[in-house]
């Protein structure tokens, strides 16, 4: 059986909401399983792939899609597709992997928004067992969201303002470790306030046990540490300013930085749009991000907080510097720094820190991808950060990140060329989750639900 291709269709998708919006409608979200789907059988006709490894589109190619996983990519002209295939519509379409937002921290609820934002893979970097829970159901299906990677609970050494697990000395160290195996984590979080002793036993037990370990750069260990160390990647860019310059901007060192960088293995997520964020809360661009349609599905406690960092109302008129990302000294070094790692080979990843201030979960990687922009990067790099790179990062270049025979169907259906415009990523059509199709109509129904 074929659809919206055939004669009974309209030649577009528009016949598999149908099934998708009766299901949404009557089901509460947490119970939402993959019933958006028509067949363990796709077909996309006539699609541009988007090779995001060699920075080109492949035009008019048919691709299709057997139990969630790509057998073949071929030319559209070349291709015969079996009778038994459901058929999507690719015309004028562009196909690219899903993204995968390296850095979160989730809820339950946030899992939809992942998925009408293209998201389809992310890393949790403060797990716990309730996190652990949900990372279960969604690969079994019985939650609509993202693949999830999960980090343990965040280990400091001192008392924090969130969700973390004190760790005071090296015996609890290793203790909590061996719960991070039993418990099934992915990686092991290194946070702030580690004692130097507290550190030394967390490396030798993650190495005993063969946990990677990545996070925060603990103030008793220097960058150098951290790479010898082989942290699987070192979260934001602030991070490794703080080790290497602290406050003074010097430009100068950053070669050093990068050679430095260069010689470990360790991958970096540099965070850049929360950075932008949180050093330009005195700027009329800060008082514009409340404006977004995406902030209304942020929950009314997340949405108070980051309204109590805008300046006084009677203040705003006197907000002039309206340049996205804003332009301090920190941010403006945050960028080159970036730029420079990038440049220098380093593996890069985009992550978001969702929810710091004004990230909403899924919208908020379009806006980390647009500060890699804005800090000089290309297009098609910046798309291998939030595809191929991450898939590297996670070891599952097997898997997804690229759109190729045997991967895994992650992909997104786009109206426009993300090679030329990054804001392409948010022209969405349609998301393939396996063996789920949501189209449009679907996606916007997460939304709203």
């Amino acid at each position: 059986m074929r659809f919206f291709k055939s004669a009974q269709s309209i030649g577009s998708v528009r016949y598999l909401h149908i099934f998708a919006l009766i299901v949404f409608a009557t089901t509460p979200l947490s119970q939402l399983v993959a019933q958006t789907h028509v067949s363990n059988m796709f077909v996309i006709e006539d699609v541009s792939v988007v090779d995001v490894v060699n920075e080109q589109i492949l035009t008019s190619r048919t691709v299709v899609i057997a139990d969630s996983r790509i057998v073949s990519v071929s030319d559209a002209r070349e291709t015969a597709i079996p009778a038994e295939m459901v058929s999507i519509d690719g015309t004028g379409l562009y196909l690219t992997p899903g993204l995968i937002d390296a850095h979160v921290h989730l809820e339950e609820t946030d899992l939809p928004l992942y998925i009408a934002n293209g998201v389809t893979t992310v890393i949790e970097m403060n797990g716990s067992p309730e996190k652990l829970e949900f990372r279960s159901r969604v690969a079994k299906g019985e939650l609509v969201g993202p693949r999830i990677y999960m980090a343990s609970p965040l280990l400091a050494g001192t008392t924090q303002n969130f969700s973390f697990q004190l760790i005071e000395n090296p015996e609890q160290a290793r203790q909590a470790v061996l719960q991070i195996r039993e418990l099934g984590y992915d990686f092991i979080k290194v946070y702030d306030g580690l004692s130097l002793e507290t550190y030394n036993s967390l490396v030798e037990s993650a190495d005993e046990f063969e946990i990677p370990i990545l996070g925060h750069i603990p103030a008793s260990v220097n960058i150098q540490r951290t790479l010898t160390d082989n942290f699987k990647s070192i979260e934001h860019v602030e991070q490794i300013a703080r080790s290497t310059v602290g406050h003074n901007f010097d430009e100068s060192q950053i070669p050093d930085i990068v050679s430095q960088l260069r010689a470990g293995t360790s991958a970096v997520t540099p965070t850049l749009a929360a950075m932008e964020i949180l050093n330009s809360r005195r700027t009329s661009w800060f008082d514009s991000l409340f404006e977004r349609d995406e902030m209304r599905y942020t929950p009314n406690s997340v949405a108070d907080w980051w309204q109590s960092m805008r300046v006084i109302e009677s203040a705003r008129n006197d907000l002039t510097d309206s340049s996205p990302g804003g332009t301090s000294a920190s941010i403006g070094f945050y960028r080159t720094l970036t730029r420079a790692l990038h440049e220098g080979g380093v593996l890069l990843l985009s992550g978001t820190d969702t929810p710091n201030p004004l990230l909403v979960p899924g919208f908020a990687l379009h806006h980390e991808l647009q500060a890699l922009s804005r800090a000089g990067i290309s297009n098609s790099a910046i798309l291998r950060m939030a595809t191929s790179n991450a898939a590297k990062h996670l070891a599952a270049e097997s898997e997804f990140g690229v759109i190729k025979v045997g991967m895994r169907a992650e992909l997104i259906l786009l109206r426009e060329n993300p090679l030329a415009n990054l804001s392409a990523l948010r022209s969405i059509e349609g998301v393939i989750l396996g063996n789920r199709y949501f189209d449009k109509t679907a996606l916007e129904d997460l939304l709203e639900r």
